[in-house]
């Protein structure tokens, strides 16, 4: 299961610590806050959002 956010304390470090992974929706294009680590997925928007679930699910 994947958590989209865009707090990084709220959404990201909570997905995290309840284990689940965690994308970052970072519109304003700015480096990683903290705390912690970056995650793995970051999005410009719910578009390239959307194109990145497309592309995993084999969508045209």
């Amino acid at each position: 299961m994947l958590h989209v956010g865009d707090d990084p304390l709220l959404d990201v470090v909570g997905a995290h610590d309840a284990g689940l992974q965690a994308a970052w929706l970072n519109r304003t294009g700015s480096d990683w806050p903290g705390p912690g680590p970056a995650p793995a997925l970051m999005f410009r928007d719910l578009g390239e959002l959307a194109d990145w679930c497309a592309a995993r699910l084999g969508a045209d």
